[in-house]
């Protein structure tokens, strides 16, 4: 084939034949090339995206675990429940969590010239029903520990103290009058011997109310009515934690109702 055959041109007159057969394979090797570059920086993209993401998810489950940022995550953190616990605790503040019925038996005497052929006695029976609480505004956020791991919230509480004593005068019976032999007609109590009678009463009551059975029943009661006051409000955050309710350390609170606890030093002929 000689140089003139190499140089012919083609029919349009344009371009030699030689060049025409060459630029077919050349457009599609250009194109390959270019669809290989382009998969590759699409590729290099997507994988620093993902990597991307999974920093912030990283950094999302780092924030719930130290409970300072919120979760994105798992949608909470432990702000979250030491919030909720301390605002249902502010908003039931004095939380009765069990009453327990007392009564007592007095006997009341005289005689005339303290000589007993004239001693006159009779018994009383007084009933009355203490109330236990716990100070819920005693409740502070290092009262809190959220576990994000085992799914609970740990709440230490004040032990229980006896917020009150009722007496139930309508309840109030006395037993027939004892006569000695000389010892006629019903006894008399002055209104300042009524008042000793009264605080005698409330006295051994409240002995009875504060012992360490007493508390004992209490306390167990109070665990469970703070769980059942508690554990909506954490399950608001999210149902699968668990409240854990336990008594701090530090000493049982002085009683409200023993604050007042006083007999009056009168003189009376009154005894129990």
């Amino acid at each position: 084939m000689n140089d003139d055959s190499l140089n012919q041109k083609d029919p349009s007159g344009n371009e030699p034949l030689q060049h025409s057969k060459w630029k077919g394979p050349l457009i599609a090797v250009l194109c390959i090339a270019g669809i290989c570059v382009a998969v590759f920086f699409i590729a290099r993209a997507a994988m620093l995206r993902m990597d991307s993401l999974s920093g912030k998810s990283d950094s999302a489950v780092s924030g719930s675990h130290n409970g300072i940022l919120p979760d994105s995550v798992m949608g909470y953190n432990k702000i979250d429940f030491v919030k909720a616990v301390l605002g249902q605790a502010r908003e039931k503040e004095s939380l009765v969590v069990y009453e327990q019925d007392v009564n007592s038996v007095s006997e009341i005497s005289n005689a005339f010239l303290n000589w007993d052929i004239f001693k006159k006695t009779k018994k009383i029976h007084t009933y009355g029903k203490g109330a236990y609480t716990i100070d819920m505004s005693r409740v502070a956020s290092d009262s809190i520990a959220v576990d994000l791991d085992k799914k609970n919230v740990t709440v230490s509480l004040p032990k229980t103290t006896l917020s009150y004593l009722e007496v139930d005068a309508n309840r109030t019976t006395f037993e027939d009058t004892e006569h000695a032999i000389f010892g006629f007609g019903d006894i008399a109590l002055t209104e300042e011997q009524q008042k000793q009678l009264d605080a005698e009463i409330r006295h051994k009551m409240l002995a009875e109310l504060t012992t360490d059975a007493s508390f004992k029943k209490s306390d167990e009661a109070g665990l469970k009515k703070a769980k059942e006051m508690l554990q909506p409000v954490v399950a608001a955050v999210s149902d699968e934690f668990v409240v854990k309710c336990v008594y701090s350390d530090e000493e049982r609170g002085t009683s409200e109702a023993a604050e007042t606890d006083s007999v009056p030093e009168v003189e009376s002929s009154a005894s129990g």
